[in-house]
């Protein structure tokens, strides 16, 4: 998971790692600069959990993704 500035777009997404490359698979843009909160992490995470539910996941976030509501 990682939110980036892409030119007037602040874009929260969620990859997946394959042959050590990632692939963005879900995205949403966020209405403001800056980082996100939990509230929208959960909202960009759950659609991929459900999608992948069959498998075995490794949530990566950087520092911006500290927050124990996200890991619960």
């Amino acid at each position: 998971m990682d939110r980036t500035q892409w030119k007037e777009n602040n874009v929260l997404m969620v990859s997946v790692i394959y042959q050590k490359r990632a692939w963005p698979i879900y995205w949403c843009l966020l209405e403001k600069d800056g980082s996100s909160n939990p509230a929208e992490q959960q909202k960009v995470l759950r659609p991929v959990i459900r999608l992948l539910k069959n498998y075995k996941l490794v949530i990566i976030g950087d520092r911006e993704f500290h927050s124990v509501e996200l890991a619960q």
